[in-house]
């Protein structure tokens, strides 16, 4: 039945959300849903791809409105600004996945949940870089340095996001605008 499925991987994104993937037990999820162990693994192979399927529900989903908002590489600041309103769009819209995701970046590199979220996280910085990548030409500073742009780019996107959400604060557009011209200060200077 899909709605087991539905039901499990909404169980999971609570828990793993609220007491972090390594505190939480493939039973306890089961439990929440009512469900045996047995019925879980039959939808995913284990605790790892219930997480990997987690990324594929939210992330996957959300790339096509982060690809397109990263399409007008012309001029930087509008999109880095077009990337943060999206993100923020998306992170209100999913904030417990967007929460889970951010602190799976900050985790340790060895962790399973590390592990499977890597490729994901992998794909969004892709996604950062290639603006800065299209951008060099534009910035004489920022030549060889792309990584390290995109890198710090995410970095305060996810902190940010992170943060306003923690605190129950609505991410509003005049804050990501704000985030954006700070941080294009810091290149131009």
């Amino acid at each position: 039945m899909e709605t087991n499925r539905t039901a499990l991987l909404e169980a999971a994104l609570s828990s793993f959300s609220q007491k972090g993937y390594n505190a939480v037990g493939v039973q306890q999820i089961a439990d929440q849903v009512g469900v045996g162990k047995p019925t879980l693994y039959h939808y995913f192979k284990n605790k790892a791809g219930l997480l990997s399927a987690l990324f594929d529900t939210y992330l996957i989903a959300d790339l096509p409105q982060l690809v397109r908002a990263t399409e007008r590489k012309d001029d930087i600041p509008l999109t880095l600004n077009t990337m943060a309103i999206s993100f923020c769009e998306l992170a209100m819209k999913n904030p417990k996945f967007y929460c889970l995701m951010i602190h799976l970046f900050y985790s340790g590199r060895g962790d399973e949940a590390y592990l499977v979220a890597k490729p994901y996280l992998d794909r969004l910085e892709a996604l950062i870089f290639g603006i800065f990548e299209s951008a060099a030409w534009q910035l004489g500073n920022m030549h060889g340095r792309q990584r390290q742009f995109a890198r710090s780019y995410l970095g305060m996107l996810f902190e940010f996001v992170f943060s306003n959400l923690q605190e129950g604060k609505t991410l509003e557009q005049k804050d990501s605008n704000l985030l954006v011209h700070q941080f294009m200060h810091g290149i131009y200077s």
